[in-house]
């Protein structure tokens, strides 16, 4: 503990000022972990529905083409990555 505060004393003013606004947001951005969530929310009448946005027209389908266009990767991966499992239990894709 002792070094912690001889290191932070020899910060410059500008230094200290940065590092106690990364000290806040770091509070901050943890609070959540360490507060109970409203148990008034009720998440399960939420839509179940994913909607991603792309720049562009994707062109091929086919999942063997997509590497040329970023497009096409992205849309591919989203219609083609649920369809195979590897099953740990039986150590078969399903």
């Amino acid at each position: 503990m002792n070094f912690l505060i001889r290191l932070y004393k020899s910060f410059s003013r500008r230094e200290k000022v940065f590092f106690l606004g990364l000290l806040l947001v770091f509070i901050f951005s943890s609070y959540q972990l360490f507060v109970k969530p409203d148990e008034g929310l009720d998440f399960s009448a939420q839509s179940k529905t994913y909607t991603e946005g792309l720049v562009g027209q994707f062109s091929h389908l086919n999942p063997l083409y997509a590497d040329f266009e970023n497009v096409d990767k992205d849309v591919s991966s989203l219609i083609f990555s649920g369809l195979v499992r590897y099953d740990a239990n039986t150590g078969q894709f399903e």
